[in-house]
């Protein structure tokens, strides 16, 4: 079964069928990340749905291939990780991968594993925690604090979850507003990325419109015939069980839907979301 470059499936809240993922994951050579794009899940829904059909996963960092990309050489492993001292998190940042996908080049070129210390045992002391934990407070981002000690998003989010300090919702600041271009008052930097695209592209849009099937209920946008849906918020049960029930209606009355998830936004997915958007530019019925 091949599945064709470009094409999007609409979106199943059940599992696809054994063959369909053997020729994405197997015979094509696509990366989990790839495959989840395509059926718009996460990558994590993706594995979940290997394991169920017993489908062997490759070792991280084998899809670089398909992302036009080497590996480091053994000559270049070695001087990162036992001349520089680099740690996996960085090297796997450096080249766009899971760090588990460091171990695996490790034993892939019998060099040897040195000693890793976390982010957390370095900063393990009640001094460094409270610093840490009052830069989050104060309103900067993992990100931001990241980039202050020099490693990536993860290990400050893993950090602070030791910590038991509740994590933001990515892209969400709680009630605060923030005015778009045509002067729609919306209430993430997601959704206002999306409504300033609209506008630029004069694509009519309505901003929290009522759902004609559950006037209980808002979608994010109307937009040419569209209902757009920007799922920004992670780890939050309520938040999933509300958007759980969402794609159920959607999908019972047949209603036309994008949906743009928090991670469409990053620069790892290189505009994913206007890529989602511009089915805007065409009315549900001209797909048809």
């Amino acid at each position: 079964m091949q599945f064709q470059p470009g094409q999007e499936p609409s979106n199943k809240l059940s599992i696809p069928e054994r063959e369909l993922l053997e020729s994405l994951y197997l015979q094509q050579g696509l990366t989990a990340q790839q495959i989840a794009e395509l059926l718009s899940v996460s990558r994590g829904t993706i594995y979940n749905w290997l394991n169920h059909y017993s489908i062997p996963r490759r070792p991280s960092g084998i899809g670089l291939i398909t992302k036009g990309k080497k590996p480091p050489t053994k000559v270049q492993l070695n001087r990162m990780i036992h001349e520089q001292g680099m740690t996996y998190q960085e090297v796997a940042d450096r080249y766009g991968v899971d760090f588990t996908a460091v171990p695996y080049w490790l034993e892939k070129y019998d060099l040897s594993r040195p000693q890793q210390i976390t982010f957390a045992e370095q900063h393990a002391g009640p001094e460094s925690q409270q610093v840490i934990r009052s830069m989050y407070e104060s309103g900067l981002s993992l990100q931001q604090i990241g980039e202050h000690y020099g490693v990536s998003r993860t290990p400050i989010e893993q950090y602070l979850r030791q910590l038991g300090v509740e994590i933001r919702p990515a892209g969400w600041t709680g009630d605060k507003r923030f005015e778009c271009k045509d002067g729609d008052q919306v209430r993430s930097t997601y959704e206002r990325q999306v409504d300033d695209w609209l506008y630029q592209h004069s694509v009519e849009h309505i901003y929290e419109p009522q759902l004609p099937f559950a006037l209980n209920h808002n979608a994010d946008f109307l937009a040419n015939g569209w209902y757009i849906e920007v799922w920004g918020v992670d780890h939050n049960e309520a938040y999933e069980q509300r958007k759980t029930h969402k794609l159920e209606l959607y999908q019972l009355h047949n209603i036309p839907l994008i949906e743009i998830p928090g991670h469409a936004f990053t620069p790892a997915y290189k505009g994913l979301w206007k890529r989602r958007l511009r089915q805007c530019l065409s009315t549900p019925k001209d797909r048809i």
